[in-house]
């Protein structure tokens, strides 16, 4: 009895059942895209608020050296004016000592001052240059996870489409046919159960094993339902394409 009309019908129903599996695949892989997505526009944000909170401190320093370089200041001119009323050299040297520790205070302050003044600046062009790369980031990133998000909500609503197919072309395959395929499937999770051979490659497609003349004559001939001995695959003949 000839079954070639029923081995085709196999090879639609391995398409059908490699795009469930495409599918069944894409709930773990489509996540795990959008997530490293997501961490992506999460690690360029983080940058962004990192530089700002060092801005944050820097200006704060800054006013804070403002802050002591005024009081330190306000001392000195009071020390200085505390000169003009001293009648001893020992309240003079006192005096004298404070403007001078006064002094070296300020200039101290003052040379921060001007570090902090540049670590400022140098901050502000880096937030800046963040800024605009979690603009960019996010702006190239965004469509992408849309799309993905998309795919996400419709990957149980395409399977359950795809697999109306699959019970139609399964109603028009014998019992003989579908179970071994069936059975195959089951232990498979990559969803390949059949293995195609032609003249100029007679080697299973699964495992490579070069196959025997009489089983290439058997597989050709369309009649028996042939089984890879290596593998166990289910053999089809399939001439190639001409493109191929």
């Amino acid at each position: 009895m000839n079954i070639s009309s029923d081995l085709e019908k196999l090879t639609t129903l391995q398409e059908i059942d490699l795009r469930i599996t495409e599918q069944e695949l894409s709930k773990t892989e489509l996540p795990e895209k959008l997530a490293g997505m997501h961490g992506t526009i999460d690690d360029a944000r983080q940058k962004c608020d990192s530089l700002e909170q060092k801005l944050e401190d820097a200006r704060k320093e800054q006013t804070s050296l403002q802050e002591k370089i005024n009081e330190l200041t306000d001392h000195l001119a009071k020390s200085q004016e505390r000169l003009n009323h001293i009648k001893t050299n020992r309240e003079y040297d006192a005096v004298h000592a404070e403007i001078e520790t006064a002094k070296s205070h300020i200039d101290n302050a003052e040379t921060r001052t001007k570090t902090v003044a540049e670590e400022i600046a140098h901050l502000e062009k880096q937030r800046d240059e963040a800024q605009e790369d979690c603009k960019q980031i996010s702006t190239e990133l965004e469509p992408h996870i849309q799309d993905l998000t998309s795919r996400i909500n419709a990957i149980d609503s395409t399977i359950a489409d795809i697999r109306k197919e699959r019970d139609a072309i399964t109603q028009t395959i014998p019992k003989p046919v579908l179970k071994p395929y069936e059975h195959i499937l089951e232990r498979r999770k990559n969803g390949r159960v059949l293995a195609f051979i032609c003249e100029k490659k007679p080697d299973c497609s699964i495992c490579h094993k070069v196959l025997e003349p009489q089983v290439l004559n058997e597989v050709r001939g369309g009649n028996n339902l042939v089984m890879c001995q290596s593998c166990g695959s289910i053999i089809l003949w399939k001439e190639p394409e001409e493109d191929e």
